[in-house]
């Protein structure tokens, strides 16, 4: 279900006082998702679901890696480059020069989605809406999470610096229930060091003891006296 809301509209040139946003549902894994192609009434099992998954992000990924726009039945799919330069001859470098006295640069590759437009309009009479009060939506939500140092790659390393973006995640950094908690099978971690900390944005460093593989990320606040839990936001850690 997703809830609506609405929320002072701070812009100085608004049109209205109040705006309309949106929060989301828990978030739907892989593994969920094969769990439910396998349950959808047809002989393909949970194996046959994870191979054809498999396949298709290898696929995926080569295809996005040679430059072509992968079209899917959501929409379209492709890497796209920005950054800025000093002269019309500049080579594009994405990657980051590690020296001292390294060049200034914001040359990043970033993965962009252009939704189905008939989709999107489906969206209108297919969505199923909640209303919810306006003192409702404090609750903590993860929109987004990139690795700070390096926006352009999507795993992480221990000891990243990770920005996590989103509405209502500011946290108590001494308060030992709140915070930033990173599960994987084996453990749950809760972050200690925070470079940034507001209503929409938490930089923290990720602590060294997680293992590699997938791991939960959810953002705990506490507001009058009640602890609320956020969304749960899944990354990949390498070595």
């Amino acid at each position: 279900m997703l809830q609506v809301f609405t929320q002072g509209n701070t812009l100085p040139n608004r049109k209205k006082p109040y705006v309309f946003k949106s929060r989301n549902a828990d978030t739907i894994d892989e593994e969920q998702i094969v769990k439910r192609i396998a349950g959808a009434g047809t002989t393909i099992t949970a194996a046959d679901a994870k191979a054809v998954l498999a396949v298709l992000e290898k696929v995926f990924w080569e295809l996005i890696n040679s430059g072509y726009v992968v079209k899917l039945f959501m929409g379209s799919f492709r890497a796209g480059a920005a950054g800025s330069a000093d002269s019309a001859n500049e080579i594009f470098k994405p990657k980051k020069v590690k020296y001292k006295g390294a060049p200034e640069r914001d040359h990043k590759l970033s993965l962009l989605f252009e939704s189905d437009r008939k989709k999107e309009k489906d969206l209108c009479n297919t969505v199923k809406i909640e209303r919810i009060k306006n003192h409702g939506f404090c609750n903590p939500c993860i929109h987004d999470i990139q690795n700070y140092g390096d926006k352009s790659r999507i795993t992480f390393a221990q000891k990243d610096l990770v920005l996590i973006s989103g509405d209502f995640i500011k946290i108590d950094p001494k308060d030992s229930e709140q915070g930033v908690f990173i599960t994987s099978k084996s453990l749950t971690k809760r972050a200690a060091v925070y470079l940034h900390n507001s209503r929409s944005k938490l930089v923290f460093q990720l602590p060294p003891e997680l293992p590699e593989g997938t791991c939960s990320v959810t953002v705990k606040t506490n507001r009058a006296g009640v602890l609320h839990t956020s969304n749960v936001y899944q990354i990949i850690i390498e070595g």
